[in-house]
C-alpha cells in the first residue's frame, strides 16, 4: 500500500501511518461456531520522505523546530519599519524555476526584491526561439536560478496592530506549494519606551527562542558595553520616552553595584523623554553575560496645573554660595564657599495599579591589556653622518581589550633637542630674527615637547620658498653693491648681508637623533602595529637611548615596557674601510640617505 504524502509538505518532512489489517484465518474460523478465537490486529508501520526544497535558504540561518528558516522582526511601535535580509540560492545541478508568494492574513509584511535579483526574472519562455512562440499563450513570469545563482529580497515589517504578527514566504514550483520562510514580529502601543538599546544578536538565533512552539519577536532591551579597561568607567547612553498626552510617570532604577544609572529616580512628563547614562566600573577583571536590570514605572499625578509642574531627577541640583567667617578675626570680609544641594522631589500621588516594569541587559568583558613585544633592543648598523637608517619591530596586542600605546624617551636617555638648524646657528642672528623665528615655528606646528615627530610638509615648503626669495635678494643686492664697492670698499666686506632663511628653520637637516613612528595611537585585540625607529646622526659618536611605552589598563605588578635603541655613526672612509674586512653585515635598519 503506498500513500501520497501532501503537496504542502516542508522538507524533509517524514511521515508515518499505522494501518490495521484483519487476520484472513480468524474469518474462516469465525464460520465454525463450535471454535471460538479471538481476533486478531497486524500492524504495519510505513514512512517516506517528503519533498525537498529545491533551493537553499541561505539568510537567514535560524531554523524553527520543523527545520524551517524564520525571520524575527524586532517588537516595534505601531507604524515603525525593520527591513531583514532574505537570500535564496540554487545548489543543484539542474536550474530551478519558481515564483514566491507572500502569505500574510493583516498585511503587515512586504517581500522586495534587489536589483541583483531582477537579473534572474523572467517574462517569458526561456526555451525556444521568439517566433516558434508567438501562437503559444503568455506564461505567467518567474525566477530562474541557475547551478550556483543566488537571489536577494528585502523583507519589511511595518506593523499596524498591537499584537504578535505571522506570516510566511511560499515557493511556487510548478505544481507544488512549499514553506520556504516563517515571519515572526510583534507591534505595540506602550505608553513608555526605552529607546536606543540594540538587540542581543546571540539571543536572536538562540535555539531556546527557535525550539518553541509559539516563536516570539525579537526585544531590543540589550546593552553590549564590550570589552573594557579595568578601573576605567565605560558609559552607554539611551532614553526612556513618554507616549501618553496628558499623564506624568516616574522612573526608579533598581540599585546595582557595578552598573550605575543616571539618573536612577526622575519624572517623565507626557510626550516627554529624558536621557539615561549607564556608567560600568571594575576594580577586577570579570565577564558579564546578561546581567538583568529592572525599572519600575509608576503613573503620578499633581495637584498643580500642568504647566506649572517642574521636571525632576536626582542629578539635578542647586548651586549657593554661603558666607563663611574667616579665622582672623580682623578680616572684614567673610569667606565664601560653594554648596551643592540636591533639587527635592516634587510632591506628587502614585495611581493604584499602575506600577509596569522594563528589563533591560547588560553585558560586558572586563580584562587587563596583554601585550607582546618582538624584540627589546635594536641595533643599528654603522651610518655615517648625515644619513638615516631604518629599523622596525612589531608589537602585539594577545588580549581582549584594546591596547592605547604612546612612546617616550626615558628620563635618563640624552634626548638631542634642538630648535634651530645647525645651518641657522652659524649665521649671527638678531634678537628680531629670533622673535620672528619662534613665531613662524609656532604658527606652522613645531611642537619641542614632541620629539618624535618630524617637521611638517608646510616647512618644507617654506624652506624652498626661503630659498627663492634668497637668490631674489642676492641678486638685488649685488647689483646695490657694485656701485657701493667703488666707494667704500671696507665697509662692504664687513657688512653682513640679512638672509631670508634667518627666519626659518631647515626641517631636513634637524631631524631628531633617535625617532619613532606612530608614536601613540590604538592596537585591537588580535591585532599587530609594526614600529618603525629612524637612526639619524649629524656627527661621529656612539649614541644610545631608551624609548618607553606607555601603556594603560596593565596588570598592577606589570612594568613598563621599554626598547633599547644604539647607533654608531664613522666616517664614510672607516666604513667602507670596515666593510671591505669584515663583508659581514652588523646590526640592522635599511638607509636613507639624508639631503
Amino acid at each position: 500500500m503506498k500513500e501520497e504524502p501532501s503537496s504542502s509538505a516542508l522538507g524533509p518532512v517524514y511521515w508515518g501511518f499505522d494501518l490495521p489489517f484483519l487476520n484472513p484465518l480468524v474469518a474462516e474460523l469465525e464460520q465454525d461456531n463450535s471454535v471460538e478465537v479471538k481476533p486478531q490486529i497486524l500492524t504495519f508501520t510505513i514512512s517516506g520522505k517528503g519533498q525537498e526544497l529545491p533551493v537553499t535558504v541561505v539568510r537567514p540561518s535560524a531554523r524553527s523546530k520543523r527545520e524551517i528558516a524564520v525571520l524575527r522582526f524586532k517588537r516595534l511601535q505601531l507604524e515603525d519599519t525593520e527591513m531583514l535580509p532574505l537570500v535564496i540560492r540554487n545548489n543543484g545541478i539542474k536550474p530551478v524555476k519558481f515564483m514566491l508568494h507572500l502569505e500574510d492574513e493583516h498585511g503587515v509584511f512586504l517581500l522586495k526584491g534587489r536589483a541583483s535579483t531582477f537579473k534572474t526574472f523572467q517574462t517569458g519562455n526561456v526555451e525556444g526561439d521568439s517566433v516558434r512562440n508567438e501562437s503559444k499563450p503568455a506564461k505567467q513570469p518567474f525566477f530562474l536560478l541557475r547551478h550556483g545563482q543566488s537571489a536577494e529580497f528585502d523583507v519589511i515589517f511595518k506593523p499596524t496592530l498591537a499584537q504578535r504578527l505571522e506570516g510566511k514566504i511560499c515557493l511556487l514550483v510548478g505544481d507544488s506549494r512549499l514553506t520556504l520562510t516563517e515571519l515572526v514580529g510583534e507591534g505595540h502601543m506602550d505608553e513608555f519606551t526605552l529607546d536606543g538599546l540594540k538587540e542581543d544578536p546571540q539571543e536572536r538565533n538562540a535555539k531556546s527562542s527557535l525550539k518553541k512552539d509559539i516563536i516570539d519577536a525579537v526585544r531590543a532591551n540589550h546593552i553590549q558595553f564590550g570589552h573594557c579597561p579595568v578601573g576605567k568607567r565605560c558609559r552607554r547612553t539611551f532614553t526612556i520616552t513618554n507616549h501618553t498626552r496628558t499623564q506624568f510617570m516616574r522612573f526608579v532604577w533598581d540599585a546595582d553595584a557595578i552598573f550605575q544609572f543616571s539618573p536612577k529616580v526622575g519624572h517623565l512628563h507626557p510626550g516627554c523623554a529624558k536621557g539615561i547614562t549607564v556608567t560600568l566600573k571594575a576594580d577586577v577583571p570579570g565577564t558579564f553575560r546578561r546581567r538583568l536590570v529592572k525599572c519600575k514605572v509608576t503613573k503620578i499625578n499633581f495637584k498643580r496645573p500642568r504647566r506649572k509642574v517642574p521636571d525632576w531627577d536626582d542629578q539635578m541640583c542647586i548651586v549657593t554660595w554661603k558666607d563663611i567667617p574667616r579665622k582672623d578675626l580682623a578680616a572684614r570680609w567673610f569667606k565664601k564657599e560653594r554648596v551643592v544641594e540636591t533639587v527635592p522631589e516634587p510632591a506628587h500621588t502614585v495611581l493604584e495599579k499602575s506600577s509596569q516594569e522594563a528589563e533591560v541587559y547588560l553585558s560586558a568583558i572586563v580584562f587587563y591589556t596583554q601585550f607582546k613585544l618582538s624584540t627589546t633592543v635594536v641595533q643599528f648598523k654603522d651610518t655615517s653622518p648625515l644619513q638615516t637608517r631604518i629599523a622596525t619591530f612589531r608589537l602585539s596586542n594577545t588580549g581582549k581589550v584594546a591596547l592605547e600605546y604612546s612612546w617616550e624617551e626615558a628620563e635618563d636617555s640624552e634626548a638631542v633637542k634642538k630648535q634651530y638648524s645647525s645651518a641657522l646657528m652659524r649665521h649671527f642672528l638678531s634678537s628680531e630674527t629670533l622673535k620672528r623665528c619662534r613665531k613662524m615655528l609656532h604658527r606652522f606646528g613645531w611642537q619641542p615637547d614632541r620629539p618624535f615627530e618630524t617637521q611638517s610638509s608646510g616647512l618644507q615648503l617654506l624652506h624652498q620658498l626661503a630659498k627663492r626669495l634668497q637668490q631674489q635678494q642676492d641678486s638685488e643686492q649685488q647689483q646695490q653693491q657694485q656701485p657701493e664697492q667703488q666707494d667704500h670698499p671696507k665697509l662692504c666686506r664687513s657688512r653682513r648681508v640679512g638672509s631670508a632663511l634667518e627666519i626659518l628653520p631647515d626641517p631636513f637637516h634637524d631631524l631628531p637623533l633617535f625617532s619613532i613612528k606612530p608614536c601613540h595611537g590604538i592596537i585591537a585585540p588580535g591585532q599587530k602595529q609594526a614600529f618603525q625607529v629612524r637612526f639619524s646622526p649629524k656627527c661621529e659618536g656612539t649614541f644610545e637611548t631608551t624609548l618607553q611605552c606607555r601603556i594603560p589598563n596593565m596588570k598592577p605588578n606589570q612594568k613598563m615596557k621599554q626598547v633599547i635603541v644604539k647607533g654608531r655613526a664613522r666616517e664614510q672612509k672607516i666604513l667602507d674601510k670596515a666593510e671591505r674586512e669584515r663583508p659581514g653585515s652588523q646590526g640592522s635598519g635599511a638607509l636613507e640617505t639624508s639631503t
